[in-house]
């Protein structure tokens, strides 16, 4: 197998890998609210409906923490062609 049809082949599992984790977590708690300040604002009485986002919003930099996670161990179990 060449070098070329191994890393397309690498990077259509990665983009999948990606698409499947995104859809589960946004299965799971995509109607979540990801709260942007500290949460000692609350006993400083300072805390308001403007401090919190949808998590979709920081959703690709939740894939990319799950799959780096995922990587970890056995970078092979993504990059190899076998």
């Amino acid at each position: 197998m060449s070098d070329e049809s191994c890393a397309r082949r690498v990077a259509v599992r990665i983009l999948n890998t990606r698409d499947i984790i995104r859809d589960a977590l946004i299965d799971q708690i995509g109607d979540t609210f990801d709260c942007t300040r500290s949460w000692s604002a609350w006993s400083v009485g300072t805390m308001s409906e403007n401090d919190f986002v949808p998590v979709v919003e920081r959703m690709d930099d939740i894939v990319d923490a799950v799959i780096k996670k995922l990587g970890e161990p056995n970078e092979t179990s993504l990059t190899s062609c076998v």
